[in-house]
């Protein structure tokens, strides 16, 4: 059973994974997909394939270890005095700045309708327990839904995010609407955890 990531002394997120086992077909589809290189060796080709879980957002280190890869994500908490800061989500929505203008005049148009499913646990550090969690959302559109919840249990974090995309058409009128709800996709994204020593 694989352990879940933990936060390290020096306030890295680390995890090891082990090396995936994909059939030739398996591999040529996926790099197909994804855009790699056709002469991708099989172990540079699983490190890309980390490195794009996360590494859009953070500076995340991916180093082979026999049949594993340790992976790092370095400074993903925050010292505050004696209180950490965590991100609440680990994985971001990438197209922060997607909405910038506050009106449109032409339809919205998305590739294909999408969904991203996240649930992570992660290890606090020895000592440590949830001091402020922020709220969960439900956001809701027509064609589109967002919901985050984050809680704690024992010595763990547990974080999941839901975004569903359902429509990839949007008409002039919705872009508020829809421009808002991404707004607030990319607040939740930006809240924090706190966590601090647990009280004798």
């Amino acid at each position: 059973m694989l352990n879940d990531p933990f936060i390290s002394q020096d306030l890295a997120l680390r995890r090891v994974v082990p090396v995936p086992v994909f059939d030739h077909a398996a591999y040529r589809d996926i790099r197909q997909c994804e855009g790699f290189s056709q002469d991708l060796e099989p172990l540079a080709f699983n490190q890309r394939l980390l490195k794009g879980l996360a590494g859009k957002l953070y500076d995340l280190a991916v180093r082979m270890n026999g049949a594993r890869f340790d992976v790092e994500l370095p400074r993903f908490a925050l010292r505050a005095g004696k209180r950490l800061l965590l991100p609440a989500n680990l994985f971001r929505w990438s197209q922060t700045n997607a909405f910038g203008p506050a009106e449109r005049k032409y339809p919205l148009y998305f590739p294909y309708t999408y969904e991203e499913l996240d649930n992570i646990t992660v290890q606090m550090p020895p000592g440590f327990s949830a001091q402020s969690l922020p709220d969960g959302q439900d956001i809701r559109l027509s064609e589109a839904r967002f919901i985050t919840t984050r809680s704690s249990k024992e010595d763990a974090l547990v974080q999941t995010r839901a975004l569903v995309v359902n429509s990839i058409y949007f008409q002039p009128e919705q872009y508020v609407e829809i421009r808002g709800f991404f707004e607030h996709l990319k607040a939740a994204d930006e809240e924090h955890i706190v966590i601090g020593p647990s009280q004798p």
